[in-house]
C-alpha cells in the first residue's frame, strides 16, 4: 500500500532501483512488475533503471522491463544514453583517485571479506571468499582473477566488499572511510554489500547527467528505491517513494512509501500513480 505525501503532478520519468526494489530476494522480476512499467511507458514517460549494478549485470533486467531510456550504474559512477543504442551509450563517468583506490586495497587485505574493484562492465578480485559466489550469483557473471600490485595504474569506478552482515562488514565500513580520506563516499547498499564510489557521486547526481541531455529534471522524476544508496535520488526527486525495506530514516523522509519487494510494492506503487495522474 502507497501513503502518499506530496504532489504527483508534472512527472514524465520514472527512475526505478533494481534490487530490493524490482527485483526480488529470489532474483525475480514479476509479470506484474513488468505490466506496471510497460503501462507508465505506454503514457509517453521515460524509465530509467538507477542501480549499483554495472552495465552488463543490468541489461538482462532492462530487457526484462521491455526496455529503458538511461541506465545510472554503478550508484552513479556510470551513466548511459539509451536512446539510439540498444547497448547504452556511455555520457558520464567517474572514477576513484588511485591513492584511495591503493589504500581500500591494502585493508582488504587484511580482512577475511570478499572484495572487488569494478572498471567498467569487469570486475577484478584477489582472493576468493565465501562473498566471491555471492557476488557472482546476484551479478550473474565471473569477475577476473588478477593481483592488483601489478595493475600499475588501476583505473575503478567502483570497489565493494562482500560478507555476512555483522561485525566485520561493519567495521570494515570505518576503516575504508578512514582510508578514503574524503575522497570516496562509503555505504550499504544492502546489508553485507558495501560500496566506495567517488565522491559526490550518487545515483541523483547521475541522473541529473542524463535528464540535462533531455532538458528535463530532478523534480519531474518519480524515484524508487529501498536502500541507502536511493536516498539522495529519492530525496531530491520531485515524487520519491521508499519501499517498505528502507531505513526508518529514509522511509520519513520520502514522499510516499511502498510495499515490500516481495509483495509487489514497486507496482503497485506504479499502479496507484498511474490511477491518480493523467498522461503529460
Amino acid at each position: 500500500m502507497v501513503t502518499a505525501t506530496a504532489s504527483r503532478d508534472g512527472i514524465r520519468v520514472l527512475a526505478v532501483d533494481l534490487d530490493g526494489t524490482l527485483v526480488t530476494s529470489a532474483y525475480e522480476m514479476s509479470d506484474r512488475s513488468v505490466a506496471a512499467l510497460a503501462a507508465f511507458r505506454a503514457t509517453g514517460r521515460e524509465l530509467v533503471v538507477a542501480t549499483g549494478r554495472s552495465r552488463r549485470s543490468a541489461l538482462p533486467w532492462a530487457r526484462r522491463m521491455g526496455g529503458v531510456s538511461a541506465m545510472v550504474c554503478q550508484n552513479g559512477a556510470m551513466v548511459y544514453d539509451f536512446g539510439e543504442s540498444p547497448g547504452g551509450k556511455l555520457i558520464s563517468e567517474a572514477r576513484l583517485p588511485e591513492g584511495a583506490v591503493r589504500r581500500v586495497v591494502a585493508l582488504s587485505r587484511e580482512l577475511d571479506l570478499h572484495f572487488h574493484g569494478f572498471g567498467g562492465d569487469d570486475w577484478f578480485y584477489e582472493r576468493r571468499r565465501p562473498g566471491t559466489a555471492l557476488y557472482e550469483r546476484r551479478s550473474g557473471f565471473g569477475g577476473n582473477l588478477v593481483d592488483f600490485d601489478e595493475m600499475r595504474h588501476p583505473v575503478f569506478n567502483k570497489l565493494m566488499f562482500v560478507g555476512d552482515p555483522g561485525e566485520a562488514i561493519e567495521a570494515a565500513a570505518v576503516a575504508a572511510a578512514e582510508a578514503c580520506a574524503g575522497e570516496a563516499s562509503v555505504f550499504f547498499s544492502s546489508p553485507g554489500f558495501l560500496e566506495i564510489v567517488p565522491r559526490g557521486v550518487d545515483k541523483a547526481a547521475g541522473l541529473a547527467v542524463w535528464l540535462g541531455t533531455r532538458g528535463l529534471t530532478l523534480g519531474e522524476v518519480m524515484a524508487i528505491g529501498d536502500a541507502d544508496n536511493d536516498r539522495e535520488m529519492i530525496l531530491a526527486a520531485g515524487y520519491g517513494i521508499a519501499m517498505a525495506g528502507a531505513p526508518a530514516e529514509l522511509r520519513a523522509r520520502a514522499a510516499a512509501v511502498a510495499g515490500g519487494v516481495d509483495e509487489g510494492g514497486a507496482a503497485a506503487a506504479i499502479e496507484s500513480f498511474l490511477a491518480a495522474s493523467s498522461s503529460p
